[in-house]
């Protein structure tokens, strides 16, 4: 079973989300709703993946937390956000999904960076509001569509 750590500062999303990834087959193992918790989540949790907000509470940015969690290892990350993309650090991302998705989307999302992760490349078909970034997943992909 693969761990998922959510960075969601709006709880309803949360929830939500924890409940769809968890019938799906992933185990969630914290909402946390700012850098400071998601730091200090992975730090109690193994994490495998984590889905973070653009814009957190406390103003705090989900680019930020991305890249204090790859600091810590080889966790898998989709960032999300319902805002504009523009002049965001993404590289610390492997996958970006945009506000309003379907749940279930995400759990693809979360399936495809693992898929890429795991054997370099992935056939599962992206959601619509999905799309991988210059992260690790996506480096992997492309290394193994030129060899």
């Amino acid at each position: 079973m693969l761990n998922v750590l959510i960075v969601e500062d709006d709880l309803t999303i949360a929830d939500m989300l924890q409940e769809v990834l968890e019938a799906s087959g992933f185990s969630v193992t914290e909402i946390a709703r700012n850098a400071i918790a998601a730091v200090a989540a992975v730090a109690r949790h193994p994490t495998d993946f984590a889905v973070i907000d653009v814009h957190l509470a406390n103003g705090d940015r989900g680019t930020d937390v991305a890249a204090l969690l790859r600091r810590t290892g080889g966790i898998g990350i989709i960032l999300s956000t319902g805002y504009d993309m523009e002049g965001l650090d993404l590289a610390n991302a492997d996958a970006m999904m945009t506000k309003p998705y379907r749940m279930s989307d995400m759990v693809r999302g979360l399936e495809i960076i693992g898929e890429i992760a795991a054997t370099g490349t992935s056939a599962l078909p992206f959601p619509h509001k999905f799309r991988l970034l210059a992260g690790r997943a996506a480096q992997r992909q492309t290394a193994v569509s030129v060899a």
